[in-house]
């Protein structure tokens, strides 16, 4: 009878943990593919100034994948379509332009916010600065 016991709380501490890790796996990928997203925001707003040509990013969710490419104005191709993370839902933001100076253009004169939703319903944003400046906010809404 013990030992039944024993083996029953040992089986509901499994799975009760085994549940917290799955959160945390999904967090952690979540939070990989927002440093991903801002890395290439980043890598184009280098390159704008690099090439002195703007440079425009596209997000889209296809197949619960964040694709992500950028072209500049004469349309070469400045970064190859790149999928992201998995299990995304939603990507609201963009997309995003930066001039020759580095400065974004899109999304009028405040900070424009690129949100990403997962199917577990988190979500984490990247912002970038009217100067050009991105920045990932491991929340939703961010200053």
């Amino acid at each position: 009878m013990e030992l039944m016991i024993i083996a029953a709380v040992i089986s509901i501490a499994g799975t009760i943990g085994v549940s917290n890790l799955l959160d945390i796996m999904k967090r952690y990928q979540l939070k990989e593919g927002t440093l991903e997203i801002a890395n290439q925001l980043t890598l184009a707003r280098m390159a704008a100034m690099n090439r002195n040509k703007t440079v425009t990013v596209s997000l889209a969710v296809s197949g619960g994948r964040v694709h992500l490419s950028s072209a500049d104005s004469a349309g070469l191709t400045v970064t190859p379509d790149m999928e992201a993370m998995r299990h995304v839902t939603q990507v609201s933001g963009g997309p995003v332009t930066f001039n020759s100076l580095g400065m974004r253009t899109s999304g009028g004169s405040s900070t424009q916010q690129i949100a990403i939703s997962t199917s577990s319903n988190q979500s984490y944003s990247v912002v970038i600065a009217a100067n050009g400046k991105v920045v990932p906010c491991f929340k939703l809404i961010c200053p």
